[in-house]
């Protein structure tokens, strides 16, 4: 076949460069033979994509499971060290302090172990790390400047879990 002559638009698909032509008949029934396997193909295609997305669900959700659990023994341990001292007799306040301070520092440990901290809550106010809980007039302090700590703020990571709670100043009335 030379370059000028028109081609036969309907011929069977195969790797012969000779191919025979079909009929519109043939032709019509070979597209839907493939229609039918492209759209086998497809449903599989989804259900795979559906049981992997099924899968990693699962995965996840005992993956969170897993650690919620494990921060929840963690957490029922100080419960009970808190009730024990509860529990004790009230003659000796030091060694209620004592138990207490010792749980607490326990608490703050087990926090750290899973990216807690307490952020330091000096310098100028941030909204987005502070929550201020009054305002007061210094002349010690810059204006929008944070006076005092009234309550303790902690970070995961980047993420503020509470805000600190705090007193800011502002300029002096004149």
């Amino acid at each position: 076949m030379c370059a000028t002559e028109p081609r036969e638009s309907t011929s069977r698909v195969s790797d012969d460069a000779m191919a025979e032509p079909l009929e519109p008949e043939e032709e019509i029934a070979a597209l839907r033979a493939q229609v039918e396997a492209l759209n086998g193909q497809l449903l599989r295609v989804r259900a795979d994509t559906d049981n992997y997305r099924k899968r990693l669900e699962r995965t996840t959700e005992e993956l969170v499971r897993d650690a919620k659990r494990r921060l929840f023994m963690e957490l029922l341990s100080l419960a009970d060290d808190l009730e024990r001292a509860l529990a004790a007799p009230l003659g000796d306040g030091a060694a209620l302090a004592e138990g207490v301070d010792l749980t607490l520092t326990r608490l703050r440990d087990a926090l750290a172990a899973h990216g807690v901290r307490r952020m330091d809550a000096g310098g100028a106010f941030d909204p987005n790390l502070h929550e201020a809980m009054a305002t007061v007039e210094s002349g010690d302090v810059p204006d929008g400047h944070i006076v005092d700590e009234v309550g303790p703020g902690y970070l995961w990571g980047d993420i503020v879990l509470r805000a600190a709670r705090v007193r800011v100043a502002v300029a002096p009335a004149e």
